[in-house]
């Protein structure tokens, strides 16, 4: 006997943030909550550059698949669809943050908290 003891975890992929673009749905931890069309692709639009600085010029322009010329008229829109989501994410995964605001650049998104 080794005594070393196998209690039963998580597996590491129940916590890693995930998007179910069949459902709409963000999944963490075995909990899901579902996602407006902008909330799904702001998401999926993080979950593709994950690690790497998202600038608000960039997710305006994903929001709004719009002309960057638009883009400058797009701040309220880049704030409410960020609170949106950011408050949908706390139903599902409590004080967890996976979006880390860099003020005056943008946001950095990682799909597992750093712990």
């Amino acid at each position: 006997h080794t005594g070393i003891h196998s209690f039963p975890t998580r597996r590491s992929s129940d916590l890693v943030l995930t998007l179910d673009e069949t459902t709409s749905e963000a999944v963490y931890a075995g909990k899901r909550v579902h996602l407006s069309n902008k909330e799904s692709l702001l998401l999926g639009y993080f979950l593709q550059h994950e690690g790497q600085l998202c600038t608000r010029a960039q997710i305006a322009q994903q929001l709004l698949d719009a002309a960057p010329s638009q883009v400058q008229k797009a701040d309220g829109l880049v704030n409410t669809n960020m609170d949106r989501l950011r408050s949908s994410l706390k139903r599902i995964a409590g004080p967890v943050q996976f979006i880390e605001t860099i003020p005056t650049k943008g946001y950095i998104f990682r799909s597992q908290p750093v712990s």
